[in-house]
């Protein structure tokens, strides 16, 4: 099992992540993560739940939450009780902060013994183990003060030892992407400053080297009235008297026709390392592919510029135009003719054919060390014939298609720049200077251009043509979606142009038609991604073809995949709204995903609670499709939580669009999203069904979503709120002549007003609650109710009133023939009898309840021990000490059974006359 704080909480057995219910659970494992093999006190764990705001019953809460946490984890002695609190037993080596400590501690020891190759694979790999910000979704209060801060710095120092080991092995063309980025989100840090310099330095390029120096001192005057320290002015002295320069480039016999390289090329320090890694290898090819706009031409002339050293014969570069605007794609023989001449001169390009001129190419190349670029390769055809015959030439290939059936090739797919190195785009193309004034503003141009470089390179030539436009005038600007395309072209340069170029090769590969209407159809729906089923839907048409119409949008570029999930980019998205198809067609396009996600919806709530009811029997459109029920709970858990972000956009843009069947798909989510424990979500959902309810003016369909609503703000311990939600509701009802609703919605207004401490309303809540179930024959209904009713009136301290609930209670589970009812009701029945001192009464309830228990087959749930114990404290009380060991014993070998108590503990309890009472029994202590 893998317990993993280093990011958003996760927690992983065998490579599948565990679902942790809510923020409860996330702090809970995160409090016992952070304490891993240390007793956690219960006070602990209070605050680390609550934040001092605690509940009525802290210690019976925290023993709820414990026995949920158990569920997630391998085995039960994972979770146990020791002594003063509760540990989690967690390996060094399962935990992934305590791998990353021991990653550092091992890279320090080989960067003292002076192996520094060693030492910086150690300091990538514990850097590796980072997903975001420590602890990053829970909250403070739930772990040890400064911990998160701790193994922040922690981070940077293993990220400085790291950048320190790759200068020393000459690394500084990879690091070059990776330090420009970093220094614009930290521009005070001066020991990045200083890296930064002597990388652009070893590049050969000082000037630029001295300019960071520049642009750094000027920021530090300038936020701190300092000037610069110890660190960056000895990075300069070393720049200015040319210590550590650049190595000479290694000389050349032969054609040298690579473009200049990129000199605003920054980021993309691991696509630049994975491709020098393909290249370790003699004669090696790879194919770098990428939507257009994506940065294929940058990173390709980077890496050719990086290893032009290595190959002496020379370096041979060619625009293959497969992709270009209004340029016919290069043939393969002109491409060979040109080569030809590069290499034997004007009379080899002769008039042959493209074989013979691919064989003469591959005589010309054998025994060379050649580098070869094939920029813009329109595919796998245009390609082949072009590859040298030499196993000691190289060939970079770039195209907007994926050449899987170039054999020899490697492929190295690009994807857009994460956050921090679209901004280093910026501040590479605008200055760290102008860039650091406006961090917001950058951060915000860099969201808006989804990381794609050619939007990038666009804003930042508008800006760089108006030197005074504040960057949050263009951010302002590309907020609007609507014009964003439309901002992002300046001079021959667009991204809208560059993404058409895609869409028309689909149009002449796949005879446009299906395949460019569903990308206009993905442009109609706001769901983040889409699964196979989920677009059959959407153009209505079987999954199979619908299947091969994404692996067309793949192949052109103009659609992402992720496993079995297919997304826009953000700007691809834009792009696709733009595209020619009737109200009517997008209307029917959303109405049909909406029918999906209802079917889908309606066949999952049978397998996660089959005894589940829908309340309201809403009618089946005709744009459901019947959803495929998943195989089991798992499964379904697992659909749920793949859609989530799909299910909330299609509620959103429902409101916008006025559809009443949203209302259907947020009733039917009731019951899948309260199982996962979603709150947050079923709280956004139902205030969408709301306000579809509300703008229709159905009344049905707004006592629902009234009454939904107050159920996850109950199950929020948000009475307060719930309460005026449930007032409405019931007045509805009311109106309706519906007493069923009626009593259902009385009993969630006395739980809200028991949350609240409000014991007089509660009551009274409850018992027109119990008469309406009565009226209306909801037995189910009823005992449930006189049960709760029970529990508060036993809380309050009348135990006469108490006592003749639960009996009423008793009676109706009885007559349902509910041995699980008979089992709760019979404990409740003789927790009383022992507060009032009728032991006998009380130890013949809780031996009913334990029969009743093994006959609902839970005699081995935890649910057990609690029955047993009861038994043996009635017993122990009528002096019958010997039966109450042995039922003490019953107990204790349950609770060791699911690890709540150790076999210590196990031993010391049940060695005792009258033990104390275990924190995961949930009995009141009875004194």
């Amino acid at each position: 099992m893998r317990f993993e704080v280093l990011g958003p909480l996760r927690l992983q057995t065998e490579g599948v992540t565990a679902h942790i219910d809510g923020p409860k659970q996330r702090a809970l494992l995160a409090a016992l993560i952070s304490r891993a093999g240390r007793p956690a006190s219960p006070a602990t764990l209070y605050e680390g739940l609550w934040g001092g705001r605690l509940p009525t019953s802290p210690r019976r809460a925290l023993t709820w939450h414990i026995r949920q946490l158990r569920k997630l984890l391998d085995r039960p002695d994972r979770l146990v009780w020791r002594q003063t609190g509760y540990v989690l037993a967690a390996e060094a080596t399962e935990v992934d902060a305590s791998c990353f400590t021991t990653l550092r501690e091992a890279g320090l020891a080989a960067q003292r013994a002076g192996d520094t190759a060693h030492a910086g694979a150690l300091f990538a790999e514990a850097l590796g183990l980072w997903r975001g910000e420590a602890y990053a979704d829970v909250p403070e209060h739930a772990i040890p003060e400064g911990e998160a801060a701790r193994l922040e710095r922690l981070r940077l120092d293993v990220l400085a030892h790291r950048v320190t080991a790759d200068l020393t092995l000459g690394r500084h063309e990879a690091l070059l992407p990776e330090l420009t980025a970093l220094s614009a989100a930290h521009p005070l840090d001066e020991g990045i400053r200083a890296n930064l310099m002597l990388a652009l330095h070893r590049c050969g390029r000082r000037a630029d080297a001295l300019e960071a120096y520049r642009e750094g001192r000027a920021i530090l005057v300038a936020e701190l009235g300092l000037e610069p320290g110890p660190r960056l002015r000895r990075a300069e002295k070393e720049v200015l008297t040319d210590e550590a320069g650049p190595e000479p480039a290694a000389a050349t016999s032969g054609p040298a026709e690579l473009p200049a390289a990129p000199r605003t090329f920054t980021g993309r320090a691991d696509d630049v390392a994975a491709v020098l890694d393909v290249f370790a290898a003699p004669g090696a090819v790879c194919a770098i592919a990428g939507p257009g706009g994506i940065g294929k031409s940058a990173i390709a002339l980077h890496i050719a510029h990086h290893l032009a050293r290595e190959f002496p014969d020379g370096q041979l570069y060619v625009d293959l135009h497969g992709t270009t605007p209004d340029v016919k794609a290069l043939q393969p023989e002109e491409a060979l003719r040109r080569f030809l001449r590069s290499l034997q001169g004007p009379a080899s390009a002769s008039a042959l054919g493209v074989e013979e001129l691919a064989g003469r190419f591959r005589s010309a190349t054998a025994g060379k060390r050649l580098l070869i670029v094939l920029d813009d390769a329109r595919d796998a055809a245009q390609v082949r014939p072009l590859l040298p015959g030499g196993p000691a030439c190289a060939v970079v290939i770039t195209s907007r298609r994926v050449l899987s059936t170039l054999d020899e090739a490697t492929i190295h797919r690009l994807e857009a720049l994460p956050d921090a190195e679209a901004i280093g785009v910026l501040a590479r193309l605008l200055g760290i200077e102008r860039v650091a004034a406006e961090t917001e503003a950058a951060a915000d141009i860099a969201g808006h251009c989804g990381g794609l470089p050619l939007a990038l390179v666009i804003a930042a030539a508008r800006l760089r043509a108006r030197p005074t436009m504040p960057l949050s005038a263009l951010a302002a600007r590309l907020a609007a979606e609507d014009a964003r395309l439309g901002e992002l072209a300046v001079d021959d340069r667009a991204v809208r142009a560059s993404f058409a170029v895609s869409l028309a090769e689909l149009a002449d590969d796949m005879g446009g038609g299906p395949a460019l209407r569903l990308f206009g159809l993905l442009g109609a729906v706001d769901t983040p991604d889409m699964s196979v089923p989920a677009a059959a839907a959407l153009a209505d048409v079987g999954e199979r073809e619908a299947e091969g119409l994404l692996a067309g949008l793949v192949d052109a570029q103009l659609l992402e995949q992720s496993g079995d999930r297919f997304h826009l980019h953000d700007l691809m998205r834009l792009f696709a709204k733009e595209q020619p198809l009737s109200p009517a067609e997008a209307a029917g396009g959303f109405t049909r995903i909406l029918g999906y996600y209802v079917g889908a919806a309606r066949a999952t709530i049978g397998v996660i609670e089959p005894r589940a009811t829908v309340r309201r029997e809403y009618r089946v459109g005709p744009s459901e499709r019947a959803g495929t029920p998943p195989s089991d709970r798992t499964a379904a858990t697992r659909w749920v939580q793949g859609e989530l972000d799909n299910l909330r956009a299609v509620m959103r843009q429902a409101v916008l669009l006025g559809d009443e069947t949203a209302t259907t798909l947020a009733h039917l989510l009731t019951t899948p999203l309260d199982y996962i424990k979603e709150l947050p979500a079923l709280r956004e959902i139902g205030d969408q069904a709301l306000a579809i309810a509300e703008s229709v003016g159905d009344r049905e369909l707004m006592l629902v979503a009234h009454r939904d609503l107050a159920e996850v703000l109950v199950a929020s311990e948000r009475a307060d709120e719930a309460l005026p939600h449930l007032a409405v509701a019931r007045e509805a009802a009311r109106l309706m002549a519906d007493r069923h609703t009626e009593a259902i919605l009385l009993g969630l207004t006395d739980g809200a007003h028991s949350l609240l401490d409000r014991h007089a309303e509660a009551l009274d809540a409850y018992a027109r609650s119990v008469e309406l179930a009565r009226e209306c024959g909801l037995e189910q209904t009823e005992g449930a109710t006189l049960n709760a009713m029970g529990h508060l009136l036993r809380q309050v301290g009348d135990l006469p009133a108490a006592l003749d609930a639960q009996q009423r209670a008793q009676a109706i589970a009885e007559r349902l023939g509910s041995p699980h009812g008979q089992a709760l009701t019979s404990s409740s029945v003789a927790g009383i009898h022992m507060e009032l001192g009728n032991y006998r009464e009380a130890a013949e309830h809780y031996g009913h309840a334990i029969v009743m228990n093994r006959e609902a087959g839970q005699e081995e749930a935890l649910v057990a021990a609690d029955y047993a114990w009861g038994l043996a404290e009635a017993l122990y009380a009528m002096g019958r000490v010997g039966e109450a060991l042995a039922s003490w014993g019953v107990s204790l070998d349950v609770l060791h059974r699911f690890g709540a108590i150790t076999a210590d503990e196990r031993e010391s309890l049940g060695a005792s006359e009258h033990p104390r009472q275990p924190d995961a029994i949930s009995l009141p202590v009875v004194e």
